[in-house]
């Protein structure tokens, strides 16, 4: 014999579970620390879901326009761009850069890096750097 359910499950039962449930986890998201850290750099306002996706349009041309000279020029040199739930520190200026590049002391490159492996080898961009245990003085 088969138990069967009198509850009636009708579209308003999921779509307000749905609602609770992405409130819910979007209230919490916008809470953590490293969303906290990454808003408190200079950048253009987001959507929650979209992030910056519909300001940068959909040519390359506009996109290109936004992150080399609107942005940059605005923000001062370094901003950050979400990418729907991705953030991205852009650093437009040479002398920002300097400190960082010349550092001998680099973590490791984030994981879309192993996609260049292929086409670049073992070239400088894809090279791990050392660590500060194995940091060596001259």
């Amino acid at each position: 014999m088969f138990i069967t359910s009198t509850i009636e499950w009708s579209p308003l039962y999921f779509w307000s579970a749905l609602i609770i449930l992405l409130t819910t986890w979007y209230w919490t998201w916008t809470q953590s620390r490293f969303v906290r850290l990454i808003n408190a750099i200079p950048g253009p306002k987001h959507l929650p879901l979209l992030g910056n996706l519909l300001d940068l349009g959909f040519s390359y041309d506009g996109l290109f326009r936004k992150l080399t000279f609107d942005w940059n020029k605005k923000y001062g040199g370094i901003f950050r761009v979400w990418l729907t739930f991705h953030p991205v520190v852009v650093v437009g200026l040479p002398e920002m850069l300097e400190p960082i590049l010349s550092s001998r002391i680099i973590g490791d490159k984030p994981k879309e890096f192993k996609l260049l492996k292929e086409y670049l080898g073992d070239s400088l961009v894809l090279l791990k750097g050392i660590s500060k245990n194995k940091c060596i003085h001259l």
